[in-house]
């Protein structure tokens, strides 16, 4: 008989492990650049080659990382499904993904907002006690997600496509090969629906933590994901031509960006036309984070299935850490990062050297917070 790590696919674990190691990296980048949403940043005078750097960076990485672990998420939910059924199924996605976030809400987001970033000074009107209490009865902790916003709208998809199921049947199978016409259709369908949404819900706007600017994306890719595993579109996806769509989004997928951005105005100062509205800029934009979006996540999962579809004792440890990291990665950044505050360099050094330390630190610490029994339960990704 099999066991389960031999009957594992090793190259979504190792996926996994990069996708997560990447927010952390692009939460250091928000740090150091100043643009995007983190909790503590610093706003030191940076170069052309320094801001470039960090907003294809930046820009870039958002355009897919999310995205694709939606995409991986809804893969294996339908299989899943199939094997608990609803009561145990909803159950483990409770445990799993209820369980961190609300651990997140009311013990870490507070803990950050008084002792480490001092919230709109709360020290000076609050003790802890005080502070907490207003944290709880005013609702704050609805909007105290952090990264943990992803759990909880991964948990929303999961009920809703649970009880579609619970009140449909079985989920009907209908046998399709995976090609460009579907990735076409595919890249139409986040296109447009993005583009509706950011008339409505613009870059850069948040409702309880929850940016719903990028959720056509989110959506689309966890029910593709569905669908995907359905017809066995991952085992299916052509070595060439994952890396055909890696060379598509690497290459002229950053020239086109970078030329739309000049010749949008962006240097000048017109960014709101491309955070949405009825602007050349804003279709311009989304159809270039659609592109690169789906395009990274078919070659990362057919490059990964090629060349990493294996893991030695460091990388078993590393994977099954991951989500330990996610969940807990915000107040070890913002120590760090508060340490570093005294070291006078350009913000791209400091991102480096940051980057350098916090990963062996932070993954080393999810082995020992993972000792914990419960701990590991609900870390269990």
């Amino acid at each position: 008989m099999q066991t389960e790590r031999q009957t594992r696919m090793l190259y979504i674990d190792n996926l996994k492990l990069f996708i997560i190691s990447l927010a952390v990296l692009i939460h250091i980048a928000v740090t150091y650049s100043g643009m995007g949403s983190w909790y503590y940043k610093e706003q030191p005078t940076q170069g052309l080659v320094s801001l470039l750097f960090f907003f294809v960076f930046q820009t870039f990485s958002q355009a897919y990382f999310m995205g694709l672990m939606f995409l991986l998420s809804g893969y294996f939910t339908a299989s899943s499904y199939d094997r608990k059924g609803f009561t145990k199924f909803i159950t483990d996605r409770v445990i799993r993904l209820g369980a961190p976030t609300l651990l997140y809400m009311i013990a870490i987001q507070p803990f950050i907002l008084y002792y480490l970033i001092h919230w709109k000074n709360v020290q000076e009107s609050f003790s802890f006690p005080g502070f907490y209490l207003n944290y709880l009865l005013n609702f704050q902790f609805v909007g105290g997600t952090g990264p943990l916003w992803f759990a909880l709208a991964l948990l929303i998809f999961s009920i809703l496509y649970a009880s579609a199921r619970k009140i449909t049947g079985r989920l009907q199978h209908f046998e399709t090969r995976f090609s460009v016409g579907i990735l076409i259709k595919l890249i139409l369908l986040i296109t447009i629906s993005t583009f509706i949404v950011r008339l409505f819900q613009r870059l850069d706007t948040a409702v309880v933590n929850m940016q719903l600017c990028y959720f056509a994306q989110y959506i689309i890719l966890f029910c593709f994901g569905i669908y995907a595993q359905r017809n066995e579109w991952l085992s299916k996806i052509g070595y060439h031509f994952g890396n055909a769509c890696l060379l598509t989004a690497f290459l002229p997928g950053i020239v086109f960006l970078l030329t739309i951005v000049y010749v949008g105005g962006a240097l000048d100062g017109n960014t709101e036309v491309f955070k949405g509205g009825l602007y050349w800029q804003s279709i311009a934009f989304n159809l270039w984070e659609t592109v690169t979006g789906v395009c990274m996540s078919i070659g990362l999962i057919a490059w990964f299935r090629k060349n990493m579809n294996w893991q030695n004792t460091l990388l078993e440890k590393l994977s099954s850490s991951a989500f330990a990291v996610y969940v807990f990665q915000a107040p070890f950044l913002i120590v760090l990062a508060q340490t570093l505050q005294v070291l006078i360099l350009p913000p791209f050094f400091k991102f480096i050297i940051l980057s350098v330390l916090a990963l062996p630190i932070l993954f080393l610490a999810a082995q020992f917070i993972r000792v914990i029994p419960l701990f590991r339960t609900i870390t269990k990704f």
